[in-house]
């Protein structure tokens, strides 16, 4: 897959103007807008994947916290 730097470059540029609130979505033309909802979405799914990560250990610090809390109760 041939990917061209320079039209990266300038569809990565219009994303941060968009991002900043310098740019409006009807000023992005729909070629490069669904580029951006491509990039959107990834990192998207980025986030869930960090924050289903962020769950499960969080899930884990309680359970070893609850069996911590029993074997304190099962020693007096």
């Amino acid at each position: 897959m041939n990917i061209d730097t320079n039209e990266l470059k300038r569809i990565l540029k219009i994303k941060r103007e968009y991002d900043k609130g310098l740019i409006d979505i009807d000023m992005i033309i729909p070629e490069d807008y669904k580029v951006i909802k491509v990039l959107y979405d990834y990192e998207i799914n980025d986030k869930k994947d960090e924050i289903n990560k962020l769950k499960n250990e969080i899930s884990e610090l309680y359970n070893n916290i609850e069996k911590m809390l029993d074997q304190m109760n099962s020693k007096k």
